[in-house]
Parts: C-alpha cells; structure tokens; sequence
C-alpha cells in the first residue's frame, strides 16, 4: 500500500523542489523543521487530507453502521494513508527508517514534532560541528559565504545553543581560506585600533564583504563596471567650492562597484541600501559621448535600460557616470518622479553674487519648451532667497575651455526658440543644460566689482 502511494506521490502530488538536496525541503537531522512543516502543511492542504492530523480516526463500521459511516470510515483511511505517504516522501533515509512504524498520519507528525522541537544534545552537536567546520568554498561571494554561517548560527540557537556575537565574528574570520591570512591580519589589526566599536558582527561583516569584492574584482576586472551616483547633495555640496563650469566632479562622489551580470534593477537596491531612497522613487540620468561636457546628465535613462543588465548599460567601457533623480513631496519625504511630455526638459541652476563673488548650486526645474523665460523667474527668485519680482538675467554654460562661452538668454524668445552661439555651431537648449542667473544691476558697476558677471567669473578660476 504505501509503496503504491509513494509511486503516486512521486509521479502527481510532489512538487520537484522538494525532490532535490535542498535541506529545507527534505527533511533530516541536520534540516529546519519548522521550514519543512509549513511547506508540508501546503502540500497536505493542497490534496485535502489536512484534516487527518486533527479530526481522530472514525469508529470501525459494524452491521449496523449506515452506509455513510462507512464511507466516512474508508474515506478517512484513504486520506490517512495519502498523508502518511506524503509525509514519509519528504524525509531522508536516515530518518524514514525510525518513523516508517507509527501507523497513522497524526501519530507520524507528532513524533517528528517531539523530536525535531525538544531540546537534542545529538543535533546540537551535529549543528555545532557543521558551524565549526563550515569553510568559504571556491566559486561562492563573500556575500553568500556571511549568509550561510548566519544561518548555521542560527540553527544552533533554535536548537537553544545561545552563540555570542564575538564568537560569530571569530568564527566567521575563522572559516575564510588561507589565501585571505594577510587580508585577515590586517583586518584584526585595524580592528583593534579602530576599537571595539568596530567589532561588532555587522561592520565587520561589512568590511569582509568590501574586500572580498575588491579581491574578486582584482582577480577578475573584466566582469565589473563601476557605477557612480552624484545626487543634489553632491551639487550643494561641490559647486562654488570644487566646481565652477558644469555641476560635479565624479572623482569625489559615491561609486559602486557592480557585476556587468547584474540586472540594473539590482543596482538599485543597492543604492536604496546605500542613501535610503526607495527603489520606486529613483530615476537615472546619465551622459551621452560626444556631448560638450560630460560632468552633467543628457539624457533620462529608458525603462529598456533599466529592465536590462549593467553590461547592457555601459556597453564596452568599465565605468558609468550616473545622476539619481529624487523628487521630494511637501513633507519631504520622496515621491514618485514627475510624468513629463517631449517638450519637457531638465534644466539645472546656479547663483552667482558679484558681490561676493560666490557661485552657488540652487536647483533644477523642468521648463516648457513653449514658455518664455520670463515664466520661470519667480521660481528662480523663491530658489535664490530674492523678492518674486527681483529681476536677473539668465546665462547658459557651453563652453570652458579653451574659452569661456556663456551667452546670454534672451529673455522675450521661447526656450525653444532660445540660439545659442557656440565655437563651432548655433544650438538650442538641450536636456540637462545648466543655467547661471544673477542680478543685472551689477553688469554696469562703474568698476566696483573686478568679475561683474557670470562669464568674467569662469574667465577667473579657469587661470
């Protein structure tokens, strides 16, 4: 009989996955109970003979039974003996063999819960040896390697053996290979001098992580790219202090290194970890070749882009330069990215002070290709600190070298209809240009001022 209903489990009631090696599926001394019941329970559930656990078994039928009680009585041997088999289908040799005698379903599954959820010095001793002997295997991350002797901690205190948070550093240092002794010796130095602070399971898990990488990547440059974020606060932060003409230098902005394999999706995770900015709320922009300035954001990225790998992305070249969109509700929390139409675009914006001759970073604003500039001012007055009304004049960056090229916008044309005279060509203003603006009454000072306007002031730093 039960050989009967094990071939039929086998072909029709089991999922594959719990026919492989993983030990949460296949129950054995070394396996997670409390994993392997839960999904038992589905399976039983699944086939309707859930209830032979708890309901008891009916009376045995007499000639005076009704037809039904019979049914009944046969139906419950049927489901008992399909859950009795289900349940025997999922255990490992070593343990089919001393449970394969408790003759009903219910009596099965309460000695597999005494056993596995009592306190056993035997499998604490397996669990204990596995944890002490487990090793960083060849072809796994460090990652990968960290969450697996998290998880054999943490069988070893369900089965009630409290392991100390010291222990599980030394033994996590302790499990890596010979080839990583250096590495180590000076990690426990650093350690020691950084203080017990940096001690602790998660920085020192951090700082394995961060070297495996670099190991990995070392060994294998050709299978990372290297992503780098800037976000506003690099823009606040760098403009008028580290940069005059464009908006970032990447040099000094967060980089992340990534497996070309890995789906950009993933990269943003990572970067949600990173800044604590959800993965719903980011929007990527990012340079094209060929454009005048490379240190500022052309083009949004596509939903293609950021559906397919980092390789994808960055094609045959090792780095990417990245500018992470966030939008900021009232409360200021994040909010989802504006929806914008093609005569949308980003413009980015700075202050200068002639008086002060100070250049600051005060903001970015779509425009409307059919306003005029004149529409956008009070905001660029709210922005900067002035009055609504405060007048200014609007300058756009082109060129810093070998000359300096800003001219000046007019302010009665379109955004569209704006030219632009470069060294070479007329152009238009283009997604991701930025603008400088700045009080006109300062232009004609009678000389007050050495660097009266935005252009004279980038002629200035750039010597």
């Amino acid at each position: 009989m039960l050989s009967s209903i094990k071939n039929m489990v086998s072909r029709n009631v089991i999922p594959n996955r719990w026919r492989t090696s993983d030990e949460t599926s296949v129950l054995n001394c070394k396996a997670n109970f409390g994993n392997w019941k839960t999904k038992l329970e589905s399976v039983l559930k699944l086939n309707h003979v859930d209830y032979v656990l708890t309901e008891p078994k009916p009376p045995e039928p007499t000639t005076v039974t009704p037809q039904t009680g019979v049914a009944r009585h046969q139906k419950w041997l049927v489901d008992d003996s399909l859950a009795r088999g289900l349940i025997l289908e999922t255990l490992d040799a070593t343990v089919y063999v001393s449970y394969l005698h408790h003759p009903t379903a219910a009596s099965l599954m309460k000695a597999l819960t005494d056993y596995f959820t009592q306190p056993s010095m035997f499998r604490r001793l397996v669990k204990f040896r596995r944890y002490m002997e487990h090793k960083f295997g060849e072809g796994k991350s460090v990652n990968e390697h960290v969450k697996e002797m998290g998880s054999l901690a943490a069988e070893l205190e369900n089965e009630g053996v409290q392991v100390p948070e010291e222990l599980k550093v030394l033994m996590l240092i302790n499990s890596l290979p010979d080839r990583w002794r250096e590495t180590i010796d000076g990690l426990m130095v650093n350690m020691d001098k950084d203080g017990p602070g940096e001690m602790g399971l998660d920085k020192v898990t951090k700082r394995l992580i961060d070297l495996g990488l670099k190991k990995h990547r070392e060994e294998n440059p050709d299978l990372y790219a290297t992503i780098k974020v800037s976000r506003e606060e690099d823009l606040f932060e760098q403009i008028g202090k580290d940069i005059f003409f464009g908006l970032v230098d990447h040099k000094k902005i967060r980089s992340f290194c990534i497996l070309k394999e890995t789906p950009f999706d993933q990269f943003k995770e990572e970067v949600a970890k990173e800044f604590g900015i959800p993965v719903q709320y980011q929007r990527y922009w990012k340079s094209d070749e060929g454009k005048i300035s490379e240190n500022r954001p052309w083009r949004r990225l596509t939903l293609m882009e950021e559906r397919a790998s980092v390789e994808e992305l960055t094609g045959d070249i090792s780095e990417v330069d990245l500018f992470l969109e966030l939008e900021l509700g009232p409360d200021g929390h994040p909010i989802a990215p504006p929806d914008r139409t093609t005569d949308v675009i980003l413009l980015f914006f700075k202050l200068y002070d002639p008086e002060a001759e100070k250049l600051r970073y005060v903001g970015r604003l779509f425009v409307n290709l059919t306003d005029k500039p004149t529409e956008i001012l009070p905001k660029l007055n709210k922005l900067s600190g002035y009055s609504l009304d405060q007048e200014i004049v609007l300058y756009v960056e082109l060129e810093f070298k070998p000359e300096v090229i800003c001219p000046l916008i007019d302010m009665d044309l379109t955004f569209r209809d704006i030219e632009l005279v470069s060294v070479l060509s007329y152009m238009q203003l283009l997604e991701g240009d930025i603008v400088c603006f700045q009080k006109p009454t300062a232009v004609d000072n009678g000389g007050r001022f050495p660097n009266p306007d935005f252009p004279s002031f980038l002629k200035s730093v750039r010597q």
